[in-house]
């Protein structure tokens, strides 16, 4: 996967969360390498969706389209569900 967004937000993005020396840190994802026959997880404290720049005020219950750009060029329509702050834990 190289490249992800959404009609509801304005800027959407990989990132990855990784514990180093005892802190958690964030960092950008350019290529999400899936394997052949394979599944990638995207949770919380791991691999996961940036959605920033919302273009209303999503609550739990909405869906949220999605779109996975492959490097093959296809893209993959999806949607997320919202869930509660409170569902992450």
């Amino acid at each position: 996967m190289i490249g992800v967004s959404s009609t509801a937000f304005g800027n959407v993005s990989l990132h990855e969360t990784r514990v180093v020396s005892g802190i958690s840190r964030m960092r950008a994802v350019p290529v999400l390498h899936v394997p052949a026959n394979g599944a990638v997880a995207l949770k919380p404290g791991g691999l996961h969706l940036m959605l920033m720049q919302p273009a209303g005020k999503p609550k739990p219950g909405d869906r949220v389209p999605v779109s996975l750009r492959l490097q093959d060029g296809r893209v993959l329509r999806s949607t997320f569900d919202v869930r509660p702050a409170s569902a992450l834990k």
